[in-house]
């Protein structure tokens, strides 16, 4: 998995697909989703990577983009989905979730399901360096295990019946 940061600001970042293509390697690569354009993604086709993942923490810009800390970041996912879509680019997302943001773990689900994610994943913050400063917003054990709970009956009964975890408060 090419990723980053951001792997499209690297000049020779299609020139390492295809070696790793030319290896007989399965490419894949994480971008941020503002810098995919048309043009990339012909690029990514042509170089061989066969999935993408862009992350979605939030099913609105200010959730999302509060998350992530960057303004724009929603819009710019959303706006790699539409171009992954128009070019046939399998993608999926991948979600993280801290009690800033874990309110909107079902909605991100189904907006994530909506805009056409081959999967989605659900991710627990682990903060290590610079990500320290989390610790004070890592999800309770008890909400940990019930969201894991509301996952696994999620995948089992593909969205049938309730579709809400459940969060210990």
């Amino acid at each position: 998995v090419l990723s980053g940061g951001e792997p499209l600001l690297r000049p020779d970042i299609f020139e390492l697909a295809r070696h790793g293509t030319g290896l007989g390697l399965k490419m894949a690569m994480a971008p941020n989703g503002p810098l995919v354009t048309d043009e990339t993604c012909v690029k990514l086709k042509e170089s061989g990577i066969r999935i993408v993942s862009l992350s979605l923490d939030g099913p609105t810009a200010e959730v999302h983009d509060d998350f992530r800390r960057q303004p724009g970041a929603f819009a710019g996912t959303l706006k790699a989905a539409e171009a992954f879509k128009r070019h046939n680019i399998e993608f999926i997302i991948n979600s993280s979730f801290t009690k800033r943001n874990q309110a909107h773990i079902t909605a991100v689900y189904r907006l994530a399901k909506s805009i056409g994610a081959k999967a989605w994943y659900l991710f627990m913050v682990v903060p290590t360096g610079r990500g320290h400063d989390l610790l004070k917003e890592l999800i309770s054990k008890e909400d940990y295990e019930g969201i894991l709970e509301w996952h696994a009956r999620m995948e089992r009964e593909e969205n049938e019946g309730t579709d809400h975890p459940i969060i210990a408060s």
